[in-house]
């Protein structure tokens, strides 16, 4: 895991950083979790930007990932117990182009029901 976001990592099971010319991070198994958690936010974030690589070949097939964004006014330490959860999105790991793909994706959270 980078320095930078070692500090944020409250539970990784599966994922590693990847330096194959492009810095980012790979899951190495099947239903690997990663979470980060962000304290002592004061303003209001209404968007959670990624950015994400597929690429392509039978090493990718069938994989994805799921982004979960919660947030947790009681500051509790466990996001199950009082974590409101805002926002989710899927995105798929393969694509049929013979070269990688990078995605810059923007979901705007939901915060109507806050």
């Amino acid at each position: 895991m980078t320095t930078v976001m070692k500090s944020f990592v409250v539970k990784n099971d599966g994922w590693e950083v990847l330096d194959e010319g492009t810095k980012g991070l790979v899951s190495l198994k099947r239903n690997s979790t990663l979470h980060l958690r962000f304290d002592n936010i004061t303003d209001q974030i209404r968007t959670l930007n990624l950015i994400a690589m597929k690429s392509y070949g039978e090493k990718w097939a069938g994989s994805k990932f799921t982004v979960n964004a919660y947030v947790d006014r009681n500051n509790a330490k466990d996001a199950n117990t009082s974590a409101i959860k805002l926002g989710s999105l899927d995105i798929e790991g393969l694509h049929q182009k013979k070269k990688r793909v990078i995605l810059r994706i923007h979901s705007h959270l939901n915060y109507a029901s806050n």
